[in-house]
């Protein structure tokens, strides 16, 4: 299993410390709120939003949009 944390420069500080996981597996790249205090989502390619539940993982698909904080990236292939 390979660990790291990753720095979000956030001076607005809507990103929480310890604010998302981030997994790559061979469905794709899963996602799981870690409890934060403002939340984070998945906007599909059709356009959909979808709130992530704390602590529960969520299959990213390629060409959506992940939200944390104020902050945001957009899933594609390496």
């Amino acid at each position: 299993m390979i660990s790291r944390l990753i720095r979000v420069h956030d001076s607005s500080r809507s990103v929480s410390k310890t604010h998302l996981h981030v997994r790559i597996s061979t469905e794709g790249l899963w996602v799981t709120d870690r409890n934060s205090t403002n939340g984070s989502s998945l906007s599909s390619a059709r356009g959909g939003n979808t709130p992530l539940v704390g602590g529960t993982p969520m299959l990213a698909e390629i060409g959506s949009r992940v939200h944390f904080g104020d902050r945001s990236f957009v899933v594609d292939h390496a």
